[in-house]
């Protein structure tokens, strides 16, 4: 059982208890008082809940939403990130890697992209469920800006840099004579985004390139299980070839057959979608969760214990991150982009004393790289969604102009 599974438990216990206590004679008075005390309790959690938006989106609610769209005879996937092809197990459990076998099906070292030219279901925040296009290369692009060799702004990075869970895609609002493309997917480390960067750049050239650095490439809090993105990267045998090997390459961008890909992708989706328990009493104590407001309750006491724990971070060895970003560096003068660091804060950052910040400025300027500082800008509460970690349409728009105005200034 997991923690949901022991929530949902309490919660029928309560309703139990309260029945039990209003049906006894001795203990009615009392069971009154305590069951109209539950009823006060969870209605005030609704109306909290109203005012700070919807609750996380359960999977169940997701496969629902796939079905809807298959039904409506659109071809769908679910986003395959390249982060799924990561065979290094964590806290996050085999459930989320896809088995090795399917690489040598598909043809590929390693996926890159998500399946191209498809329906692609992405995430739910403030927004409900986004599903977007995805263009020839499996990136939430506009398809036509693959038709230049020569783009003014590429975008690296991992959920961010893929715009999450808002209806468009946030380098869409540069200025409409600026050519820009994004290699961003959720999940995505330092190493995936060099990976992509050296494929991008056996065929096509980027002017600026603006790598979108969030926290989870280089650390964790103490008490978050999970691995940093960087070290499961380093785990990967396929990746660690962009790193110590200077002419590897899969020809993603020039060559490689990605049709195999996107017909595993439409059928490997609708297994995951078809993946439910058929354990009554877990389906059972998981709806009863779900009534009694478990991911609210869940978020609260979990942004309390990171505001409580926020000086308890762990970060990544330093040398490892420091040859990942010299590669991209290089990577970059290959071609003569001028490449440009963004580090972002996080929803629980504590903007000018964060830890997390003066761990990667630090960094930064010891590599003497180029930084736009955004942290201060964008370190506000009203560019994050009410209901997940990642920007909301606000924050995206200011990210855009930021970096769009830093485009300018290089310019001229």
């Amino acid at each position: 059982m997991n923690w949901i599974d022991y929530y949902g438990l309490t919660i029928c216990l309560w309703v139990f208890l309260c029945f039990l206590m209003v049906l006894a004679k001795k203990t009615r008075p009392f069971g009154l008082s305590f069951t109209f005390f539950s009823v006060i309790l969870f209605v005030g959690l609704t109306s909290l809940q109203h005012y700070f938006g919807a609750v996380t989106i359960y999977n169940e609610s997701k496969k629902q939403k796939f079905f809807e769209l298959l039904k409506s005879g659109e071809e769908v996937t679910l986003n395959l990130p390249p982060s799924s092809w990561l065979q290094s197990l964590d806290v996050r459990g085999s459930d989320a890697i896809i088995p090795l076998e399917y690489r040598r099906e598909i043809g590929i070292q390693f996926p890159l992209g998500s399946a191209p030219s498809v329906k692609t279901l992405f995430c739910a925040e403030d927004d409900g469920f986004i599903s977007y296009e995805t263009d020839r290369f499996g990136f939430r692009n506009e398809d036509d800006e693959w038709n230049n060799t020569f783009h003014n702004i590429l975008i690296l990075g991992d959920s961010f840099a893929e715009s999450a869970c808002v209806p468009n895609a946030f380098h869409t609002n540069f200025a409409q004579n600026l050519s820009a493309v994004s290699l961003g997917k959720g999940g995505n480390g330092p190493l995936t985004s060099l990976a992509a960067f050296i494929e991008y750049n056996n065929r096509f050239r980027a002017e600026n390139v603006y790598f979108l650095v969030f926290s989870n490439d280089y650390s964790r809090p103490v008490r978050n299980k999970s691995s940093i993105d960087l070290e499961r990267e380093l785990r990967e045998p396929e990746l660690l070839k962009y790193l110590t090997d200077p002419e590897f390459n899969q020809g993603y961008f020039n060559g490689l057959d990605l049709q195999p890909y996107r017909r595993f992708a439409l059928e490997y989706s609708k297994s995951l979608a078809n993946k439910i328990d058929d354990n009554n009493e877990i389906q059972f104590l998981r709806t009863v969760s779900k009534l009694f407001f478990y991911d609210f309750v869940k978020n609260i006491v979990r942004s309390k214990i990171e505001i409580n724990n926020i000086q308890e971070i762990r970060f990544i060895n330093k040398s490892e991150l420091e040859q990942v970003y010299m590669r991209i560096n290089y990577t970059a003068d290959l071609t003569s982009s001028k490449l440009i660091f963004v580090p972002l804060p996080d929803k629980s950052s504590s903007c000018k004393e964060d830890e997390k910040r003066r761990f990667i400025d630090g960094f930064l300027i010891g590599l003497n790289a180029n930084i736009l500082n955004v942290w201060d800008d964008l370190c506000d509460m009203k560019y994050f969604a009410n209901t997940g970690g990642h920007f909301n349409s606000l924050g995206y728009k200011a990210l855009s102009d930021l970096i769009e105005s830093d485009f300018l200034r290089n310019k001229n």
